[in-house]
């Protein structure tokens, strides 16, 4: 058996044995506040007391680089806000140091053994720390929290966050009861960075996008001509392409539109390009199937618009496609060898 484990937000534990997911549990069951952050303590309780520690052969954690601070000082990330305002100035910090770090190999070798000494204290107390310990990249976490559920040799994997492990995003396909990595997309072309700063803008924090997203079926109308958001947002030479520094401009002009309004043109604009860019290497792969896991997913109008492109015959969203399936996925990683 291997118990996987999420400590970011929506922190989360899952035991899983040959392919099969044995308990889930959110933190935020327990302490009652959403999107608990931290190392979930009470999920691995929950857990070991069904489950004694003798039959665990390993633990694996979703988050490998940038995450150290966090994991030494995780009495104040737990009792920090599990919905924050991802425009403060300690958001943009983190993010920054959190993708700086993954770029330099002996930084981010340095910061990993960092966070290895933090969690090694976190599983003392729960008496695993002499298990194997793997620690899976964060979107490799996220394509593999839907491997219980499908066929994947039909399908293409796609992952579209914010951020994790320097990447917003990537692309996989299923090689050897394995999923390879076939392309990477940066944090510079982060969709979930990108409409994180809009919701943020009209009043919904971090973890009520969604809310921000299903405004936009109480839009009477959508404004003629070029959608406002085409500058900021596009797909282009089989790239996501995202200009998040003329964003602050768009808005300023934008302040006087309804908010409903502006959820629409994003929406509209957001199925053009993740389309576009999906039909493309659904082509190059040869894949008629979709898998999809993170946050941006969790926008059920866009999902439900993706299933209907005329090239799939299949979606299948991860059972959690935001961070809290992490701990499912980065589990199912360490059960193939953790490759």
């Amino acid at each position: 058996m291997i118990l996987g484990i999420h400590d970011g937000h929506s922190a989360s534990a899952a035991l899983i044995d040959k392919n099969k997911v044995l308990c889930f549990y959110l933190e935020e069951e327990f302490t009652g506040k959403n999107r608990q952050p931290g190392f979930p303590r009470r999920a691995v309780e929950k857990i070991l007391a069904e489950y004694p520690v003798s039959s665990i052969r390993s633990v694996a954690f979703a988050g490998k680089y940038g995450r150290a601070p966090l994991r030494f000082f995780e009495n104040c990330y737990r009792n920090s806000a599990g919905e924050k305002d991802t425009t403060s100035w300690s958001s943009v910090f983190y993010a920054a140091y959190e993708n700086f770090v993954p770029r330099i190999l002996w930084i981010r070798e340095l910061e990993h053994f960092f966070s290895r000494l933090a969690l090694a204290a976190r599983l003392k107390e729960s008496g695993l720390h002499k298990k194997k310990i793997f620690f899976a990249e964060h979107h490799f976490a996220h394509a593999y929290s839907s491997w219980e559920k499908i066929k994947a040799e039909d399908c293409l994997f796609i992952t579209l966050d914010a951020y994790g492990d320097g990447l917003s995003g990537a692309l996989f396909i299923h090689d050897r009861d394995r999923l390879k990595l076939i392309k990477k997309i940066p944090v510079r072309s982060s969709i979930g960075l990108l409409y994180g700063r809009i919701s943020a803008a009209c009043g919904y924090p971090e973890g009520k996008e969604n809310l921000f997203m299903e405004s936009s079926l109480n839009a009477d109308s959508v404004p003629d001509g070029k959608n406002i958001f085409s500058d900021v947002l596009q797909f282009k030479n089989g790239d996501l392409v995202v200009k998040r520094r003329q964003l602050s401009k768009l808005l300023k002009k934008a302040k006087n539109v309804p908010v409903a309004t502006l959820s629409r043109l994003l929406q509209e604009k957001l199925y053009t390009v993740i389309s576009g860019f999906l039909s493309e290497h659904l082509s190059a792969c040869g894949k008629t199937k979709l898998c999809v896991a993170g946050g941006v997913f969790a926008n059920s109008l866009l999902l439900k618009r993706i299933s209907e492109m005329p090239q799939l015959t299949g979606v299948f969203p991860a059972y959690r496609v935001d961070d809290a399936g992490l701990s499912m996925g980065t589990a199912f990683w360490a059960e193939r060898g953790g490759r």
